[in-house]
């Protein structure tokens, strides 16, 4: 059977029509498509970091990677002026627990390469020991009897903290997940406050139905001297430090509470938060407030937070969630080497 000329040019017209149409829906579904907070695209994201991160006037000091490292005389930091620099001498232990093995030399490897090199000291700790990682494994401290249980994550790492670090700094913070953490705006933050005040902070929770206000672990949990010093040496004599069935934050604050360690503010004039529970990208995404401010479980108790949740963010922000590491290295250079042209 042959094919008339006018029969092929129907045809192929007819195709090209079936195509054009076929991409078209395709394209018109991906539009409307909501976007989860992994599915941003690197410009958006690029935005939303620097938009946090910009310079604030012309005198503002552009930090370099090889400037800001911790030594005690030379570190520095954007909008802080000259008569207010005791805060480079701010001592930190910081300690992260990351739960499986695989993840550790991805983890470890870029969290010493940006934020844990700031430190005076970091501690890495898993679940389970592995004699092939220079990590602690929680279990061995506590099977080999040197670590007194406790069924809070959270209570463990300070408490090895307290047992091997309590005379190397002012001031502990812990972490659970994966956290960056702005070390410049830690010390400076803490630079105002007494580290012989036996106290606790972090982005503040609460219970939906009431009760107990706590710290979350994903935002990070910053212990003072004192504090630290009440959880090693009283923390192991009572079950609420030890063993009750709780989540993570609530457990660590009815410790605090029961050894008279008190849970701080850490919002800014503005009542903007310093600590986040969230990613940047969770943060300014309008699926936000309905997570966090909507919980049938927990509710965000710190002023701003349900209001705006993208308004809610300090100019000094501390500490964020981020869920994959290998962005650290993109943080380091927005907050740290980006010049940014003043309109």
């Amino acid at each position: 059977m042959k094919w008339k000329p006018g029969c092929l040019v129907s045809a192929i017209l007819h195709l090209l029509a079936g195509v054009v149409f076929g991409v078209s829906i395709g394209l018109v579904f991906l539009a409307n498509e909501p976007q989860s907070p992994a599915s941003l695209d690197g410009d958006t994201h690029r935005r939303l970091v620097q938009s946090l991160f910009r310079p604030q006037s012309k005198d503002t000091k552009v930090l370099h990677p090889g400037d800001d490292i911790f030594d005690g005389t030379t570190n520095t930091t954007a909008n802080t002026k000259k008569s207010d620099s005791n805060w480079r001498n701010v001592s930190i232990v910081c300690w992260l627990f990351i739960k499986h093995a695989h993840a550790f030399l991805k983890t470890s490897r870029l969290v010493n390469n940006t934020w844990g090199r700031k430190c005076n000291k970091i501690v890495f700790f898993l679940e389970h020991y592995n004699a092939s990682l220079p990590a602690v494994g929680l279990n061995k401290e506590l099977i080999d009897g040197r670590l007194n249980y406790s069924s809070s994550i959270i209570v463990l790492g300070f408490r090895y903290i307290f047992q091997k670090y309590i005379n190397d700094a002012d001031w502990f913070i812990g972490i659970i997940g994966s956290q960056y953490i702005i070390m410049e705006n830690l010390r400076h933050f803490l630079s105002k406050l007494d580290p012989n005040h036996p106290a606790y902070y972090g982005h503040k929770l609460g219970s939906s139905a009431g009760g107990t206000v706590f710290a979350s672990p994903q935002s990070g949990i910053v212990l003072s001297k004192a504090g630290l010093g009440l959880l090693g040496n009283e923390g192991h004599k009572g079950l609420q430090c030890n063993n009750f069935p709780y989540g993570e934050g609530e457990q660590f604050a009815m410790c605090m509470n029961w050894i008279g360690v008190s849970l701080m503010d850490t919002v800014d004039e503005s009542g903007k938060s310093r600590f986040l529970v969230a990613s940047l990208s969770e943060q300014f995404q309008p699926q936000y407030e309905a997570f966090i401010c909507r919980s049938p479980i927990w509710k965000d108790l710190e002023p701003q937070s349900c209001k705006q949740p993208a308004q809610a963010v300090s100019r000094e922000l501390i500490s964020f969630s981020e869920y994959m590491p290998w962005y650290y290295p993109g943080y380091e250079y927005f907050i740290y080497s980006l010049k940014y042209v003043q309109p």
